[in-house]
């Protein structure tokens, strides 16, 4: 079996977040979450392709903006209302 290593140099921005990730998993190991939730989170971060996962928060910052904006227009809504 031929074994082939690369090394190369991390960009700053990559060891950033690690060191937030790794900051993030001693916080919730403190907290008492369990390990196997952990290496769940880890694992779907390795695994997923990061576009995904860009794509995924966007996605998500857009519907809790839509959330937001229609929770506005029901109290508006609800404020204008004139009872007969």
């Amino acid at each position: 079996l031929p074994l082939e290593i690369t090394l190369g140099p991390l960009g700053t921005t990559r060891f950033e977040w690690m060191l937030k990730m790794e900051h993030s998993v001693n916080m919730h190991r403190e907290m008492g979450t369990p390990e196997s939730e952990m290496e769940e989170v880890r694992r779907m971060f390795v695994e997923t392709n990061s576009w995904l996962l860009v794509v995924t928060i966007v996605v998500s910052i857009v519907h809790l903006l839509f959330d937001c904006l229609a929770f506005k227009n029901d109290i508006s809504f609800w404020r204008d209302l004139q009872t007969t």
